[in-house]
């Protein structure tokens, strides 16, 4: 691949040079004879007109090489340097032109000599100095490896050229473009700019500048929203597209330029035309902020508040001086070349000025590279002539042998350092400039800051308070395609490149990193800012609710007809209906009914550990102390009916001692299992949640496994009441209590069948509660009106109710309605089971008590 590169090279110089139709100005050249030859290659002349290389030499280059000159007159007159020997130049005109800096530099490298030269004949150089742009440096670069000749770019600054393979003999005293894309990348993080666009030039230097800024950018999080490549010559609808392309990033307030082309200038223009009212703060390479038309008021408009970064020139002592004094006459003409003295002309017939005095010229500070150049040679040189030992006398040196000791050279000059690295790259210290409005309403360019590449870790070093921002912000634009989310919003990618939008997260999850909506757990909500689950206070049935006020007067007007109640009871205690329905056991039987309204008040409580203990063992012991009573009351009709069919003779365990015996034992069950079920299972209050996601939680008790058994427990005492009421049945109308008794227990079963599934399905606390609460008032209420009511309503109201006639008249009937039997039994043996009955109850055969 080497050779063929080298085969195609010489084709191409060879065709130019014989079939290019050469400018006569190309063929101007300035040289010195010495021992060492220097070739310089310098932009005097412009080749963008119809005719090239027929401008006005550049100002800029006169200076280049001008101190050149300066450089080596002064290396030739210090003693310490080359031991004697001296150094010539031959100093030639690329007109900024790819194809005549091939021409130039090939002319160079083979000491070609012009036709009809005046100009002495110096030999081939040992070494080159130039060109100007990365682009012209390229050919020239190609040339020099092509002949092994050494060559040092004075402003060429593109990656590209750090290509030791490609370009094994090219060096440079500016520093690459990659220590210039560390420094702009600096400043876009040193100010949190993350969403940036990248404008560059479509020639080498702006294409390997761009590509280091983009790579670099992504190393460091920030994202090119756009990059767009610019011809030298654009057309107008080709800027059109660039300044639609720039107005669809409307986030992306800052952008990059990286160019070396002056018509950039037109496509700033045109953003601020299409876009007035759009800020822009740009980032303008070394080669973008050369231009001194930035100045201008309708692209500085656009810019202020953008930075600038410009390679610090180091000041070369004298050389201003030197300089000047080649007009005034001062300077051996030898020394003037012919480009200065055809500006001189110019300079003095534009000013119509005679005296240079009166009209000096004005002097850049960019010089210090070349001068660095000439002395990198004479000190790779000397190194080379101290190694050979060659006492004093000069010496022939290829550039192939000159070229390790411009590579390992190292020196300090009044320039400043040089210290070239193995790509032949040196360091560098980069101004940093803002373009500000001053005082007097004119645009400027003011020093804020350096980047250097020799400083550890950061090397940008800003001055804070020289910066300014347009129309007196304190802060800098904000340049990031990024939603301001508020709290509880995440932030999630949008369609756009490197755009942010904000979604926004269930209404109970906490934002995460700003990029995940993490879930609370049940009873927790996220806080005010979004950022912590905190625990959601729980309420309770609320007191004041017309339910809970419904359901705390009925318990109290149920607790008030239990009072009643009892108290009838006891009035009427020696009645014969009310020691038939067995006094004792009544008591207990209305002491229950008492605790189920109570139970109500435990239940609308607010849930505690004691209140919910209090609740399970109310309802509990409630259940047991209504329906053990009632299934000994049962059991004990039944029992007396059932032996009847055998005997008159009184069943056992059916006296008022026995049963109350047998009632304690049914309740000193439950108050065991109560007591077990506190101890192991204890009911505890819960948290309810509600089915929809919302901060509400309710407080309830949750019964433990020890109230299932409990519940089983008094279900079993319930359905045997059930079973002896179904039994019972047919007893006779004397002993209808088992009647009312079958009743109510029916109605319990039903009940509680429908209560079940709904307690369980119940999403609320206060239907979980009201349920169970008019379940517990309503049982009771059916017990108190079906049992005890009739027997008051009888006692106050069926006044010529004759007992005693009612037992004897109607009793044969009546046992004979049991039996089947009522025709064949003896009248004798019906009066002996209603005695037998009475007995069992309690009474006497007079009514009296036993």
């Amino acid at each position: 691949m080497a050779m063929v590169a080298i085969v195609c090279l010489l084709m191409t110089v060879t065709v130019t040079v014989l079939c290019a139709e050469i400018p006569p100005a190309l063929e101007m050249r300035h040289t010195s004879r010495g021992d060492f030859i220097i070739g310089g290659i310098y932009p005097f002349r412009s080749s963008g007109t119809a005719e090239p290389c027929t401008s006005v030499p550049s100002r800029w280059a006169v200076e280049m090489s001008q101190t050149m000159i300066f450089a080596i007159q002064e290396i030739n007159s210090d003693p310490s340097l080359l031991s004697g020997c001296r150094l010539g130049y031959d100093i030639r005109d690329d007109c900024r032109s790819e194809e005549f800096t091939l021409y130039t530099t090939t002319s160079l490298a083979t000491g070609r000599q012009p036709l009809g030269a005046v100009v002495p004949a110096v030999g081939i150089p040992v070494g080159m100095i130039g060109p100007e742009s990365s682009v012209h440096a390229i050919y020239a670069g190609k040339v020099a490896s092509l002949y092994q000749i050494p060559i040092i770019s004075y402003s060429a600054t593109s990656d590209e050229l750090s290509n030791k393979e490609r370009f094994p003999y090219f060096l440079r005293t500016v520093p690459p473009d990659e220590l210039q894309a560390r420094a702009i990348v600096d400043i876009l993080l040193h100010h949190d700019w993350r969403y940036v666009g990248l404008l560059y030039s479509a020639d080498t230097y702006g294409i390997h500048g761009s590509l280091e800024v983009a790579k670099l950018a992504e190393r460091n999080n920030i994202c090119v929203a756009f990059s767009i490549a610019i011809r030298e010559e654009p057309e107008p609808n080709e800027i059109e597209d660039i300044v639609a392309r720039v107005g669809s990033f409307r986030h992306a307030t800052v952008f990059v330029v990286f160019s070396f082309n002056r018509h950039m200038y037109d496509v700033l223009r045109a953003i601020h035309v299409a876009y007035p009212g759009r800020k822009l703060v740009c980032i303008g390479s070394d080669g973008f902020s050369g231009y001194g038309f930035l100045e201008y008021p309708s692209l500085a408009n656009v810019t202020r508040g953008s930075f600038f970064v410009r390679l610090t020139q180091n000041t070369v002592p004298n050389v201003e001086k030197y300089i000047r004094s080649l007009g005034k006459g001062d300077i051996d003409e030898k020394e003037v070349t012919p480009w200065m003295s055809e500006y001189i002309d110019e300079w003095r017939a534009h000013y119509n000025c005679s005296n240079m005095t009166l009209c000096p010229i004005p002097f850049g500070d960019t010089q210090s590279n070349v001068y660095l150049a000439v002395y990198a040679y004479a000190h790779a040189l000397h190194n080379f002539h101290q190694s050979r030992q060659s006492n004093g006398s000069c010496f022939n040196i290829t550039g192939q042998m000159l070229l390790p000791y411009l590579l390992n050279g190292s020196f300090e000059s009044e320039a400043g350092h040089v210290d070239f690295d193995s790509n032949g790259n040196s360091g560098g210290r980069y101004r940093l400039n803002q373009m500000q409005l001053s005082p007097d309403g004119q645009f400027e360019r003011v020093g804020v800051g350096f980047w250097e590449s020799h400083r550890v870790g950061n090397g940008l070093d800003l001055t804070p308070d020289a910066v300014r921002w347009p129309l007196g912000s304190p802060q800098p634009p904000m340049s990031l395609c990024m939603e301001r989310c508020h709290p509880g919003f995440i932030v999630v990618p949008l369609e756009q490149k490197c755009c942010w939008g904000c979604r926004e997260c269930p209404v109970n999850a906490i934002v995460v990193n700003d990029s995940r909506c993490q879930t609370c757990r049940a009873a927790l909500w996220p806080d005010s800012n979004r950022s912590a689950c905190e625990a959601i206070h729980p309420t309770s049935v609320d007191l004041n609710s017309g339910a809970s006020i419904v359901l705390l007067s009925v318990s109290a007007c149920g607790i008030l007809s239990c009072v009643l109640t009892a108290a009838g009871l006891y009035h009427h205690r020696g009645h014969a209906l009310i020691k038939a329905t067995s006094r004792e056991l009544s008591c207990i039987n209305i002491l229950g009914l008492t605790a189920a309204f109570a139970s109500v008040y435990f239940l609308l409580a607010r849930p505690s550990a004691a209140s919910c203990l209090m609740a399970e063992a109310a309802i509990s012991l409630s259940f047991t102390l209504i329906y053990a009573p009632t299934l000994l009351k049962v059991n004990r009709i039944f029992r007396i009916f059932q032996s009847s069919r055998r005997s008159v003779r009184r069943p056992r365990f059916v006296g008022p001692k026995h049963q109350m015996m047998l009632a304690f034992v049914f309740i000193l069950i439950q108050v065991f299992a109560s007591i077990m079920s506190a101890s192991v299972a204890p009911s505890q209050p819960t948290i309810l949640l509600p089915p929809d996601v919302r901060k509400y939680v309710e407080l309830y008790c949750s019964f433990g496994e020890g109230f299932t058994a409990s519940i089983a427990y008094n279900a079993a005492i319930i359905l045997a009441c059930c079973f002896y009421a179904f039994k019972t049945r047919k007893v006779p109308s004397n002993y209808n209590e088992s009647k009312f008794i079958a009743v109510s227990v029916y109605s319990t079963l039903v009940l509680f069948l429908a209560v079940i599934p709904v307690y369980t399905t119940a999403l609320q606390v206060l239907q979980k509660v009201a349920t169970l609460s008019a379940a517990l008032q309503m049982n009771a209420s059916l017990t108190l009106a079906l049992v005890y009511l009739p027997k008051l309503y009888g006692i106050h109201f069926a006044h010529e109710l004759n007992v005693q006639e009612w037992r004897t008249t109607t009793a044969g009937n009546q046992i004979g309605s049991v039996s089947g039997t009522v025709n064949q039994m003896k009248p004798d043996s019906a009066s002996d089971l209603t005695k037998q009955t009475n007995e069992c109850a309690g009474t006497s055969s007079n009514g009296g008590p036993m």
